[in-house]
């Protein structure tokens, strides 16, 4: 099952499929497309259409490795370049 949360544009409070409002009679497990048309905030009585899907942030997250003991270490050279000099006037 897809755990949903929705948030109440009005007041801030947060349905979560996974608790249901048990004291409205809805079940944990309930999703919010599920929840009947009447309905409302248990805060603050705004119906379903003040409610907005909890987006949760799916951007990527890059985990460095650290080098493996017995792996060889790659060595960069660098090479010292030395710029033309500026004819001077």
């Amino acid at each position: 099952m897809a755990i949903t949360k929705y948030t109440c544009l009005v007041c801030g409070y947060v349905y979560d499929s996974v608790h249901g409002d048990p004291d409205q009679g809805i079940a944990p497990g309930t999703l919010f497309d599920d929840l009947p048309e009447d309905w409302t905030c248990p805060k603050c009585g705004a119906p379903l259409m003040d409610f907005t899907e909890v987006v949760r942030n799916t951007s990527e997250v890059i985990i460095e490795e650290e080098p493996v003991k017995d792996e060889p270490t790659k060595v960069i050279k660098k090479k010292k370049v030395e710029l033309p000099k500026k004819n001077e006037e």
